[in-house]
């Protein structure tokens, strides 16, 4: 009789929700959307599972 394998680890889908805010310098919302979006485009080539929802640009200050 062969040796029957048992599997001791399963995999496991974890989902987690934070929340990122940021100061971008620039001439006009549109400019700093396009900074952000620079940098959220980054964000999800180092990290392949990383969805970024963009809620809304407003004037600091």
């Amino acid at each position: 009789m062969k040796p029957t394998h048992l599997r001791t680890s399963r995999p496991y889908h974890i989902t987690a929700y934070c929340r990122f805010a940021a100061t971008l310098c620039a001439p006009d919302p549109e400019a700093a959307e396009d900074a952000f979006n620079d940098q959220v485009q980054a964000a999800e080539d180092a990290l392949p599972g990383l969805i970024v929802d963009h809620l809304k640009v407003e004037e600091d200050g």
